[in-house]
Order: C-alpha cells, then sequence, then structure tokens
C-alpha cells in the first residue's frame, strides 16, 4: 500500500467535535523540530520506500497545539543516490506528508527536511536534498583544528601530511553516502500550511514548574559539580531521574543511546582510530569524573557520524537502593591533543542547557520518561570552565525527570 493511499484512508476516518468556523493554520516554512525512527542510506534505503520520524516539540497555531510532541510523521524517499566514484558525494531528499495526531487520526502534511544533525548548514540545500558529509582525513582534522585556552589543536605537522595523503588514496575513490541513524535529531521545513480543520479541538501546552521536590534528595548537601581526574571542578549537574537502575537503562536504550564503555586500551585504540578516520564509534569511552567520591555509576552516549561528536551523560545513584539519580549532560563537538599529556580528547559545547533539554526529550519521545519540571542546584555557577579548561553557561537548573512503563512498540 502506497503513503499516498494509506493517509487517504486514515483521513477519511477523521472526524472532529463541531465548534467554531475558525481554521488554524500553521504557515509554511515552520520549522518542526524532529528525531528519525527510520535508519536511512542513500543508494541502500530506495526510493519510494517509507521512513518514519516523530516530533520532538508541539506544533502550534495561536496558542493551540495542532501536531503534539512525539506525533509520529510519516515521509516518502524521492531521491536515494550512493557515492560515485572520484569522490562525488551521496544525495537523499525526503517528503513528509502526514502525522499521527490521536488514535486513528491522521493529519495531511508537507514538508522537506532544512537539517540534519551533524551536518553542515549547506549540506541541506533549501530544496531539501541532503548530500553527504565530507569524508577525508585531511577535511576531518582541519576542521577540528580550534583552539581551546593553553591546548593544542592537531594541525600543522599532524593534519597536513595526513590529509595530503589520504586525498591522494581516496582521489577515485566512492563518495560518501548519506547516513541517518535511527535517533538522529533534524528539522523539517513546512512546504505548504498546515492547516487544522473547523471544529477541531482546541489542546494547551502544558507548563511545567520551575520547583519541583524530589523524595530521596538533599539539595543542601548535594555537590553542584563533578571533580575531573586531575582534582579539578568538572562538569555542572543538570539531570536527576526517579527510577530503578533497569528502568534508566531501558529507558536510555529506548531513546537510541547506549551504554558508554568503561575504557581499556582496545576500546581507547579504537575510538582514536575512528577520530582520526572520521568515523563513528559506538560504546566510545568517556573519562572518569567523581562525585560523593566515586566515579561514575553508569554513563550513556549517542555517537555522531564521526567520532568527535557525541551526546553522552554520566550517571551516579544518589542512594544504596539506586532509586534517584543525578547526572551531567554535555555535548562533545571536536578533538583537540593536550601539550603537557599528548592526547586526544573533545571539545565541549558551552551551551549545557541545551544538552541537557535535548536529552530529555529523547528520553520522553522513547516512551519511557516524563519530565515533571525542574529545580535549581544550590551552588551552581552561571558560567565557568570545567576541569579541562572548556568553558559553560547554565540556568543552574537541573531537568527531573521520572520513569514509568515504557509505551508503544
Amino acid at each position: 500500500m502506497s503513503l499516498h493511499l494509506l493517509i487517504a484512508l486514515a483521513l477519511s476516518g477523521i472526524s472532529f467535535a463541531r465548534g467554531s468556523d475558525d481554521r488554524l493554520v500553521v504557515p509554511i516554512d515552520t520549522p518542526v523540530p524532529v528525531r528519525f525512527l527510520t535508519p536511512i542510506e542513500s543508494g541502500r534505503t530506495h526510493r519510494g520506500w517509507t521512513v518514519e520520524a516523530q516530533t520532538m516539540s508541539d506544533i502550534v497555531a495561536g496558542r493551540c497545539v495542532v501536531i503534539p510532541a512525539y506525533s509520529r510523521l510519516l515521509g516518502i524517499v524521492d531521491e536515494s543516490i550512493a557515492g560515485w566514484f572520484f569522490r562525488r558525494r551521496g544525495r537523499l531528499h525526503l517528503t513528509f506528508e502526514g502525522a499521527d495526531v490521536g488514535p486513528g487520526g491522521w493529519l495531511s502534511m508537507t514538508a522537506v527536511v532544512e537539517d540534519v544533525e551533524w551536518l553542515p548548514t549547506g549540506d541541506v540545500t533549501s530544496g531539501g536534498q541532503i548530500r553527504a558529509l565530507e569524508g577525508s582525513v585531511g577535511h576531518t582534522l582541519a576542521h577540528d583544528a580550534v583552539p581551546v585556552g593553553g591546548l593544542m589543536p592537531v594541525v600543522g605537522e599532524v593534519a597536513a601530511p595526513i590529509g595530503v595523503v589520504s586525498t591522494a588514496v581516496a582521489l577515485v575513490g566512492r563518495g560518501a553516502r548519506v547516513d541517518i541513524r535511527a535517533g538522529d535529531e533534524a528539522t523539517l521545513r513546512l512546504t505548504s500550511p498546515l492547516t487544522l480543520p473547523p471544529g477541531a479541538p482546541c489542546r494547551r501546552s502544558a507548563s511545567l514548574p520551575d520547583s519541583v521536590a524530589v523524595p530521596g534528595l538533599d539539595l543542601d548537601s548535594l555537590p553542584a559539580r563533578t571533580r575531573g581526574g586531575n582534582g579539578e571542578p568538572g562538569d555542572v549537574l543538570n539531570l536527576i531521574v526517579e527510577g530503578s537502575e533497569e528502568g534508566l537503562l531501558q529507558a536510555f536504550d529506548r531513546a537510541d543511546w547506549v551504554v558508554a564503555s568503561t575504557g581499556g586500551l582496545r576500546r581507547r585504540v579504537g575510538a582514536a582510530g575512528a577520530v582520526v578516520l572520521g568515523k563513528s564509534y559506538s560504546h566510545a569511552p568517556v573519562s572518569p569524573q567523581r562525585l560523593f567520591g566515586r566515579v561514575e555509576d553508569l554513563a550513556f552516549e549517542r555517537q555522531g557520524v564521526n567520532a568527535r561528536e557525541r551526546h553522552h551523560v554520566r550517571m551516579w545513584a544518589v542512594d544504596s537502593s539506586r532509586t534517584v539519580w543525578v547526572g551531567a549532560a554535555n555535548e562533545d563537538v571536536g578533538i583537540y591533543m593536550t601539550v603537557a599529556k599528548p592526547r586526544i580528547t573533545h571539545r565541549m559545547a558551552p551551551a549545557l542547557d541545551a544538552e541537557r533539554d535535548l536529552l530529555v526529550r529523547e528520553l520522553e519521545a522513547g516512551g519511557c520518561a516524563r519530565r515533571r519540571g525542574y529545580l535549581r542546584i544550590p551552588r551552581c555557577p552561571l558560567s565557568g570552565r570545567n576541569s579541562s579548561g572548556e568553558e559553560f553557561t547554565t540556568d543552574s537548573r537541573a531537568a527531573v525527570v521520572h520513569l514509568e512503563a515504557c509505551g508503544g512498540s
């Protein structure tokens, strides 16, 4: 059954309660943040195939929710071209045509991809065509060559020769494919107005409290920050989770995050090789940090298309029953090498609140968690540097998430 027929049949069954004749319209070019549920690879995911995504926020018209957060969207592959020889990159084009807005109800829509997580803005055209990321080693290292304080970036004598050799070897090689994994986030753009029929009920977005109580958590004794391996103040706590360890593992799995490695030579060599070669590396190790006098109990991550980029969080159990957890989430956006102790490590995105909110909405989207609100961590600085010298900014709030029975399939 084609996607068009599926949507037509679904739309034919929609009934709305009679109300006012006002029409709620979401205008053309409105951005729609989504998370992909279907993995897609250009040249292998064929033209005409159906893909699924999930909205990551309410889509509103006026003060009414037209498409609720975490609704399922259906799209179709219009173009899927693998990488060609002589480094010609692969291409992909998707059109989304329907939104599941409730039990048995579908809403017709048209939207194309505006941008994709991990891809530069210029690699998605104004018409929604997605072009594969450049894959050369020289491009990878040069892209990350940004000094951080007193740290030496990987440039010059290291990056230049590797870039020359890799470019020569890969001159006639096949170009990269567009690779979108389940869990990757993106932004769609409406290519026609989205209209809710007259008489449809007006649903409002619920506001979240800014100060919620968490039984079993003593804020007065809770450190605001972790400690790095050098003993200096590390990352800021920005997540509080209520639930069992089993529930925590299941929630992250449903959100398409994986358990980070505890380290070891093989894992570290593999991660370093992936950075140099510009490849992704799941279960990569995270450097240990301390809270309550011990290293993290669990760590989770979601890798980018290159090992230099990832979302990750370290988690500590607060109580002996392991039913209350605190965490420090941040995003890695590049690499550098230290001078005193030559090793490759990650650069951190300074906006910690953006990473906190991304993680929470992905846990909610997985169907195993509900955000109750926020609370402010006492003695948490609004800005500063972590133990590696990375700058950060925050509003000092931690998101409070309650784990619950997972919904959906």
